[in-house]
């Protein structure tokens, strides 16, 4: 009996000590619990940044943490920060068994990719897209178009509290959209409004099911196996996005005249065509598979973060009305009531624009960025990296604001009355 007790105290030391020791030199952090380490330290009920920074107050600027078996490093200074990003070796990802599932079994696509493939796939993408009118004041005829028809759907609830999340998604995403397929969505069309609202819940709060499975991959298998017992909406919508896109890039196939690209998709699957480097990303069904999962990361980003802003600015004028008022009154005499802003007045408009600048440092919406990991051993102030530390988190995180409404105010109305 006291062998036992021997044997079982020993083997669960070893376990301790084994899933819990940190190597030479790895930054300070908090201890971790055996196996999971500080995997379930970090809540998911405080934004992920407020929690790093209070470890760095208390661990230094660089802190050390484990996810399970993955060490994570994270950079609390704005001098360490610019110091490893302008190295070579932190441009990579993390490309894990879900990032597999996600990517379509290879390291595809511009956010979650990393080598070649990244730099193939970004370079194509800034080029064409610039080709294509992006970022061009062409564009603002697109734009102009889609903020009409968001006035237009706002003026029907002047009165009203309304709540402002997810009512500019698709206005975003239709400018890009546009240049990506040569389509547009409606503002009503509920398949749309349906994917966005659901991409806004998973970033919002991710199942903690796939928190775990990012870490531990049988966990994953159990998922698959047994939907009915898990949140799997992040799966089901990935496959519903997933669909769309598909779809889309089937139509365009069928229709494709290399002579005459009509939009993105067109100018991708040519350059697919005519690639003879089977290294490409672009070769054949690589290609295919890698135009998916590009687009899967522009309808993603072109449906949250500029949406997420506007829904940060409403709520902010509505709580300062004073700002408010200035910066009317400052539209009204640049501009007028008869007409739109536009890129034009911009020099005229300081005031709108400083509330612009003001908005994106305050919302600060992907508040810990892309995450990142090292290619190779780097060494940042006194800290080696041993064994190699990975710059990556649970999830990429975009800060909402809490559920809110505001009212609409028509104020042409309110003046002649």
């Amino acid at each position: 009996m006291i062998t036992e007790l021997l044997v079982l105290a020993v083997t669960g030391f070893l376990i301790f000590w084994l899933t819990t020791r940190r190597p030479k030199n790895y930054p300070p952090g908090p201890t971790g619990w055996p196996i999971v380490r500080n995997l379930f330290q970090i809540s998911r009920d405080i934004p992920q940044h407020r929690q790093f920074t209070e470890l760095g107050k208390k661990y230094g600027d660089i802190v050390g943490l484990y996810f399970a078996d993955r060490p994570v490093v994270v950079l609390n200074n704005y001098k360490h920060i610019k110091e490893a990003f302008a190295e070579n070796v932190f441009s990579g990802r993390v490309i894990s068994h879900l990032t597999l599932y996600r990517n379509l079994g290879g390291n595809r696509g511009l956010l979650l990719s990393e080598g070649r493939p990244w730099q193939e796939q970004r370079r194509f993408t800034l080029k064409t897209l610039r080709d294509f009118g992006f970022g061009k004041k062409s564009m603002e005829a697109l734009i102009m178009e889609e903020v009409n028809e968001l006035i237009n759907g706002f003026k029907k609830e002047v009165g009203k509290p309304i709540v402002t999340q997810n009512r500019f998604n698709i206005a975003v995403l239709n400018g890009l959209w546009l240049l990506l397929t040569g389509n547009k969505f409606s503002h009503d069309d509920p398949r749309l409004n349906f994917l966005v609202k659901s991409i806004t819940s998973i970033i919002t709060r991710r199942p903690l099911s796939a928190l775990v499975a990012e870490f531990f991959p049988v966990v994953q298998k159990v998922r698959h196996l047994f939907p009915g017992f898990f949140n799997t909406q992040g799966l089901q919508t990935h496959k519903a996005v997933q669909k769309l896109i598909r779809e889309t890039i089937d139509e365009h196939k069928a229709t494709l005249q290399e002579d005459a690209p009509r939009d993105f998709i067109d100018a991708f699957l040519i350059e697919s065509n005519k690639t003879t480097d089977v290294n490409s990303s672009f070769y054949q069904e690589d290609g295919y598979l890698g135009l998916h999962i590009v687009l899967l990361d522009l309808f993603i980003a072109g449906a949250e973060t500029t949406s997420t802003t506007l829904t940060w600015t409403f709520l902010t004028m509505a709580l300062y009305p004073e700002k408010q008022e200035k910066l009317y009154e400052e539209i009204k005499g640049v501009v007028g009531l008869s007409r739109s802003v536009s890129l034009t007045d911009r020099a005229e408009l300081p005031y709108l624009e400083a509330c612009m600048m003001e908005m994106l440092r305050f919302s600060a919406v992907v508040a810990t960025g892309v995450f990142h990991r090292t290619h190779e051993e780097f060494k940042v102030t006194t800290y080696d990296g041993e064994p190699k530390p990975t710059f990556d988190s649970l999830a990429s995180f975009v800060l909402f604001p809490k559920p809110h409404k505001v009212v609409l105010v028509d104020r042409n109305s309110t003046a002649q009355s």
